[in-house]
């Protein structure tokens, strides 16, 4: 399933690269972690047609309303059931 995400990954890096901090790919998701506390998650389509998402899609945009220094590290689960996103700031919050 890696191979479906390369282009976007190509294309993320070359439009976001000043603002990129971390990517983790895990089965059908790829998650970008950004210098200005955001986090982007991108799934198959199929998944959402099936409402097969998991909570961690459902949450509210990611953002951290007490970070101001960016995303550091992200990171799903083996099963890609649960994200965990570190930020300067020392806050790690898991979704």
């Amino acid at each position: 399933n890696v191979g479906k995400f390369q282009d976007l990954q190509r294309t993320l890096i070359n439009q976001l690269d000043d603002c990129i901090t971390s990517i983790d790919i895990c089965l059908d998701f790829l998650a970008v972690g950004c210098l200005d506390d955001k986090v982007f998650v991108w799934y198959d389509i199929y998944l959402f047609r099936e409402n097969k998402l998991p909570s961690f899609v459902k949450e509210a945009r990611f953002s951290n309303s007490g970070a101001s220094m960016g995303v550091i590290d992200l990171a799903f689960n083996k099963k890609a059931t649960r994200l965990a996103v570190s930020y300067l700031d020392s806050t790690i919050k898991v979704y």
